[in-house]
């Protein structure tokens, strides 16, 4: 007998309905706080462009300043909770390191109090923390740091990454699945990173099908994930698995496909297996 969980993805599958969709955060507040962000950067008259493809992710916005010097944003509808602003202290660690920018901010709009230094600010600061780069990146005379790796999404190879969203593989996205799009001139994308209205489960079927590959995480048999999959293998889809926990766990008709381990917390040691088979499997 097939485990209960595989059972209810092929149902569905087979039904062309998806199991029960996860939330994905893209609430009308969060994308109302985008276009308001937004159109305050237009607003200062610098170059701002929306979603850019760079090292190997998809920020929201990146701001050009007049030193040729950069920042990042990314908007979280997130509550200004405790466990949300040190998941978004480190983020912005990511978004700074993984694009090369000079500033990284990662925006909630009901954050009351701002943590600078550590990249996670409100909208209001934002705009004021702009302004004064803007003042002082005026004033320089050399540029100490070029925008070198910054191409559009338009014409760039899209990986669609098929994951949990909990914070706990947060490293796994931002450490190994980028490094391995950069690799191969990529940009990773996830669909709670995409923003849409209408139909989430046709957006994110789109979305595979405008894929080069699917890397799929498929820790736990979490069954949105397995629906994921199941769609990108019926399709023809090159997916590359990758699980955190122990294969034997998994549905015995899952247990068996070819498949990258990996130690939570260990994900430096993924990004170049993960790098290796993503190659070979474009190759062939």
């Amino acid at each position: 007998m097939l485990p209960p969980q595989l059972l209810l993805v092929i149902i569905d599958l087979l039904l062309n309905k998806s199991p029960k969709v996860r939330s994905v955060g893209h609430l009308p507040q969060e994308s109302e706080l985008k276009t308001e962000i937004f159109e305050t950067l237009s607003k200062t008259g610098l170059e701002v462009i929306s979603r850019p493809a760079i090292g190997g992710i998809l920020p929201d916005f990146l701001v050009r300043f007049p030193d040729q010097t950069y920042a990042v944003v990314e908007v979280k509808g997130w509550r200004a909770g405790q466990q949300n602003i040190a998941r978004a202290k480190q983020q912005a660690k990511y978004y700074k390191k993984l694009t090369g920018a000079a500033h990284a901010f990662l925006v909630i709009r009901d954050l009351k109090k701002s943590f600078v230094d550590e990249g996670v600010v409100s909208a209001k600061d934002l705009t004021l923390l702009v302004n004064d780069l803007v003042k002082t990146t005026q004033k320089k005379t050399k540029v100490s740091a070029m925008l070198t790796s910054l191409y559009s999404i338009a014409g760039t190879p899209k990986i669609i990454a098929a994951m949990p969203f909990k914070e706990e593989f947060d490293d796994v996205y931002f450490v190994a699945m980028s490094d391995a799009a950069v690799s191969v001139g990529a940009t990773c994308i996830r669909i709670d990173k995409e923003y849409f209205q209408g139909d989430i489960v046709q957006k994110l079927k789109q979305d595979i099908k405008d894929s080069i590959v699917m890397i799929a995480d498929i820790s736990g048999a979490n069954p949105n994930v397995l629906y994921e999959v199941g769609f990108s293998h019926g399709i023809g889809k090159p997916t590359i698995h990758i699980c955190s926990t122990p294969l034997k766990k998994l549905p015995f008709d899952v247990m068996t496909w070819k498949t990258i381990s990996y130690k939570k917390g260990q994900t430096h040691a993924l990004k170049g297996k993960l790098a290796k088979e993503l190659k070979e499997l474009l190759k062939r």
